[in-house]
C-alpha cells in the first residue's frame, strides 16, 4: 500500500513502513518530497506526481526513481514540475495533468507533448483527467469546465452545452467512472453526475455549513461494488 504525503513517499507492506524522501546527493531518490498524486499504470509501473519535483517513475527491482522534470530548454520536457493527475488510457498513453496544462507522455521515447486548448497554445490548470470507458472520449477537468480532447487536432476544445451544463459545478477536484458507466465529478460545491452518452449532467450539493466554509469539497469518491454505494472524500456517502 502506498501514501503520499507531504514529507514523502511512504511504503506499506502490512508490517512495516518505509518513507523515500529526496536526497539532494542522489539523483536516483524521489525528486521531491511533497507527493500530490500516485498511479500505477496497466503494467504495474508506479508513478509519483510531486508539487516542484515533476514526474517520478519507481523501479521497484531496485528501489530508486527516475525523474521527469521541467526544462526551459527543452520542448518535449514536462510543462510544470507541480503534477495534479496522472491517467493512463487504453493505448497506454500516460496523460499528466498540471497547474500548466496537460501532457501526454510517451513512454519510449521518454518525451511528453503538450496538450493546449483550441489552437491557441494556452494553457490552464488541469486537476482531473479520465478515458470514457463508452465513448473513448478524454475528458479534462479545469476550472469548473469539462474539457474533451479532440483526437484530430490534438487539442482541448470546449462545447457551449457543456459550459450551461457545469455552470453550477465548483472548481473540478477528480473524475470517476462507475460501474454503471457514470460519471461522477467531486469538485468545490459537491459532487454532479454526467452522462457521457446524452451530455447532460446533474448536480448533488449538501446542506450549507455555517462552520466549515470547505465542506462541499469533494476531491475524491470510491464506489463500493457490493453495497453499490459511493463513498466520498473527505465526509460523504452516498447511496
Amino acid at each position: 500500500m502506498w501514501f503520499g504525503t507531504q514529507d514523502g513517499l511512504v511504503r506499506y507492506d502490512g508490517y512495516s513502513m518505509k518513507v523515500y524522501q529526496t536526497d539532494p546527493d542522489d539523483s536516483l531518490s524521489i525528486s521531491n518530497r511533497n507527493i500530490f498524486t500516485i498511479y500505477e499504470d496497466g503494467s504495474g509501473t508506479l508513478w509519483i506526481g510531486t508539487r516542484k519535483g515533476g514526474l517520478n517513475r519507481f523501479n521497484r527491482a531496485t528501489e530508486t526513481f527516475t525523474r521527469y522534470v521541467h526544462s526551459p530548454e527543452d520542448s518535449t520536457s514536462i510543462n510544470s514540475n507541480l503534477v495534479n493527475i496522472i491517467e493512463e488510457d487504453k493505448a497506454g498513453n500516460l496523460w499528466v495533468g498540471t497547474n500548466n496544462g496537460l501532457d501526454v507522455f510517451d513512454k519510449q521515447a521518454k518525451t511528453f507533448k503538450h496538450i493546449y486548448y483550441h489552437d491557441s497554445g494556452n494553457s490552464a490548470e488541469v486537476t482531473a483527467v479520465i478515458e470514457d470507458q463508452l465513448t473513448g472520449n478524454i475528458y479534462v477537468g479545469s476550472g469548473n469546465k469539462i474539457l474533451v480532447y479532440d483526437k484530430d487536432k490534438q487539442t482541448l476544445t470546449e462545447k457551449k452545452t457543456m459550459n450551461e451544463l457545469t455552470s453550477a459545478m465548483g472548481e473540478i477536484h477528480s473524475f470517476y467512472q462507475a460501474a454503471d458507466q457514470t460519471i461522477w465529478i467531486g469538485h468545490s460545491r459537491g459532487i454532479a453526475r454526467f452522462n457521457p452518452l446524452f451530455n447532460t449532467l446533474k448536480c448533488y450539493q449538501p446542506m450549507p455549513s455555517l462552520y466549515d466554509t470547505h465542506e462541499n469539497d469533494i476531491f475524491r469518491l470510491i464506489e463500493d461494488n457490493l453495497k453499490g454505494c459511493l463513498s466520498l472524500f473527505p465526509n460523504f456517502l452516498l447511496e
